[in-house]
């Protein structure tokens, strides 16, 4: 069976992301590749290591935790095999197509970044690699759409007053604290926030809170602010699975492939600047040289002359 797949390119702090989706059969979710997407949450280079966090049936059991947790009844989905996977006899007609590299599905992407960024054995350094993750993700899909909308639920409001249709603005990506936060509960949570800013976690204000900082803060595992956090997770996890949906309907407009190639036109660029600035580095050392050992020749000359002329 054949298909065709698209290939766009996310951005990473680390490394950059490619996801694949196969437009003939939309009943599978977008495919993130591992390596790409594990690169930006765990501080190691070494793609065997990565590949052995991928593998841990520790942590497949907490990512799958979390995803019961972010998309509450929805299945985990079955992982796609590789290319050059051995494929059981059985297994062979299942999957209609293969990908030469290991991906994760969509929801299984966030799932891991969710565990990154909150899960309490992680240290902190580390729970830093997933937040800036997450910032840049969030600031390029803001950067291409302009607005994200979520329903939003505010954190300790009453349960009548239901979710509110929000938009977030690029490039700020910010919420009115009063769609965020229930003013019964603003004198609990914000200490948890400013002790968190102030770790430089954070870069929001309490009162105008972004989109990536609401996730950050409330899937924090800091013992100052587990209280606090925890009541915003709920709303935390909402979140996450609205971008969720959104990534899947419009991934194929936040490609970074033009960017790479302009990227790569500036980094061009710089290696001439670089290797002119050295060029004329050298020669104007050289001329210093000469002209320091001519007037070193002169003064000799110089004094010979004068004991000569004695």
């Amino acid at each position: 069976m054949s298909a065709t797949i698209s290939r766009v390119v996310l951005p990473g702090p680390a490394t950059a992301i490619a996801v694949y989706s196969a437009e003939d059969y939309p009943e599978f979710q977008r495919q993130w590749v591992v390596s790409e997407l594990l690169g930006n949450l765990f501080e190691t280079e070494s793609s065997e290591k990565i590949m052995e966090h991928a593998r841990s049936p520790e942590k497949w059991s907490q990512v799958q935790e979390m995803h019961c947790k972010i998309f509450p009844g929805m299945p985990f989905p079955k992982l796609l095999r590789g290319k050059h996977d051995a494929v059981p006899a059985d297994e062979v007609n299942q999957q209609p197509f293969f990908l030469k590299e290991r991906t994760f599905p969509s929801s299984v992407a966030i799932s891991w970044i969710a565990w990154a960024l909150g899960w309490p054995r992680r240290r902190a350094e580390h729970r830093k690699l997933a937040a800036d993750f997450l910032r840049e993700l969030l600031c390029h899909a803001l950067d291409r759409a302009g607005s994200l909308s979520f329903d939003v639920e505010a954190v300790g409001a009453p349960r009548h007053r239901g979710a509110t249709s929000v938009s977030v603005q690029h490039p700020a990506g910010t919420f009115a604290a009063d769609h965020i936060w229930g003013r019964s509960i603003r004198a609990r949570m914000q200490p948890s926030w400013r002790e968190l800013s102030e770790a430089g976690l954070l870069s929001s204000d309490f009162q105008r809170p972004s989109l990536a900082d609401l996730i950050i803060f409330a899937l924090q595992p800091t013992a100052a602010s587990t209280d606090a956090s925890s009541l915003a997770r709920p709303l935390a996890f909402s979140l996450l699975s609205q971008l969720w949906h959104w990534l899947e309907r419009n991934m194929s407009s936040l490609s970074l492939q033009q960017l790479d190639m302009r990227m790569g036109m500036q980094k061009n660029r710089a290696r001439r600047n670089l290797a002119m600035l050295e060029a004329t580095t050298d020669a104007a050392m050289f001329y210093f040289r000469e002209n320091a050992l001519w007037q070193q020749c002169r003064l000799l000359v110089s004094s010979q002359n004068g004991d000569e002329a004695d």
